[in-house]
């Protein structure tokens, strides 16, 4: 992706960048800091699912794609610098490289629901 479309978020540790429910209008390349997804149980126990350290992505591809609420959270771990990626732009899609694709395809395409 050029420079001149990218766009870059800051945010500070603690900040909740997506929230069970919520339709997910982006993706997340983590220029610096760390992010994390999660799911809560009924019982309100937090579940993990991923990291996301520098230059890795997060997001919930599933309310992206189908425009359905998210069934995940992302949290800001650390003070961090996003490049946010609306995905559902084909041209954003082409703007990730083959690796990219490959993980997102298999790591957001599970679905995943509360316990």
């Amino acid at each position: 992706m050029d420079n001149e479309n990218q766009k870059l978020k800051k945010v500070e540790k603690g900040t909740i960048l997506l929230y069970h429910g919520e339709i997910c209008k982006y993706g997340y390349r983590v220029i610096s800091g760390c992010l994390k997804s999660y799911l809560v149980d009924k019982a309100g126990k937090e579940h993990i699912l991923q990291f996301a350290p520098e230059n890795w992505l997060i997001s919930d591809l599933k309310s992206i794609i189908e425009n359905t609420p998210a069934t995940i959270f992302i949290e800001a771990i650390e003070n961090s610098v996003l490049q946010l990626l609306p995905i559902n732009d084909v041209s954003n899609l082409q703007a990730l490289s083959k690796e990219e694709l490959i993980l997102s395809k298999q790591y957001f395409g599970q679905k995943y629901h509360c316990l």
